[in-house]
């Protein structure tokens, strides 16, 4: 049993799961509700201590929706917080642009 895959939020970039098997992760993604953005494999030099040569890591990039609510959440606050102290145009462009590419980037 290979303890080589790592869960990674696809959004936040936070490590949900490390060192667990593939079932192990695709558990947790059912469990959440997420879905499967990007698989990326590299091999890497074990230390003599773990009895060296090389093992293949795998790390799966998954959305989930509560990450998703979130990031939604985040950003809308910033750019109405950005209204209310920072009557500036430019700052206020700035985050409702944030919130537009945040959508058209979540709907892939």
């Amino acid at each position: 049993m290979e303890l080589n895959i790592d869960l990674i939020d696809y959004d936040l970039g936070e490590v949900r799961m490390e060192g667990v098997t593939r079932e192990a992760a695709q558990s947790f993604i059912e469990k959440f509700s997420g879905e499967i953005k990007e698989e990326i494999s590299e091999t890497v030099d074990v230390d003599d201590i773990d009895g060296g040569g090389t093992m293949e890591v795998v790390s799966i990039y998954a959305r989930f929706p509560e990450s998703v609510k979130d990031l939604r959440g985040h950003v809308a606050g910033m750019a109405r917080a950005a209204e209310f102290w920072r009557r500036d145009p430019e700052v206020i462009g700035f985050w409702k642009g944030e919130v537009a590419r945040l959508e058209d980037s979540l709907e892939d």
